[in-house]
């Protein structure tokens, strides 16, 4: 397992001009996060928490990492629909959460 120690998405986000990436950066860390996912569908696993805050990047900030896969559940074993994450970032498609609107988050 490597270390990863720079910040999370969103607060690196956060951190840039007008709280945007650049886009040759949000095409790295999209590679990076496809890969990550690839890999764990290829071996069997869906992370079901994918949100900013669960990304993290190195310390040169040019690599993105996914993490946090306390929520993670082998494709198999997968009950429907999916009842755990973050209820901001859930699918709607089986959402078991009642919709709240919820207020942007504020730049720094």
């Amino acid at each position: 397992m490597e270390r990863v120690d720079g910040p999370d998405l969103q607060e690196f986000i956060l951190k840039q001009p007008n709280s945007k990436l650049a886009e040759g950066v949000a095409r790295i860390f999209h590679r990076n996060l496809l890969a990550a996912l690839r890999h764990a569908h290829a071996l069997g696993w869906l992370h079901c928490d994918l949100k900013p805050q669960n990304v993290r990047l190195n310390a040169e900030c040019n690599k993105a990492v996914l993490v946090d896969w306390g929520f993670a559940r082998e494709i198999e074993r997968q009950p429907a629909p999916i009842t755990q994450g973050t209820p901001r970032y859930v699918s709607p498609e089986p959402n078991p959460y009642p919709p709240k609107p919820q207020p942007p988050i504020p730049p720094r």
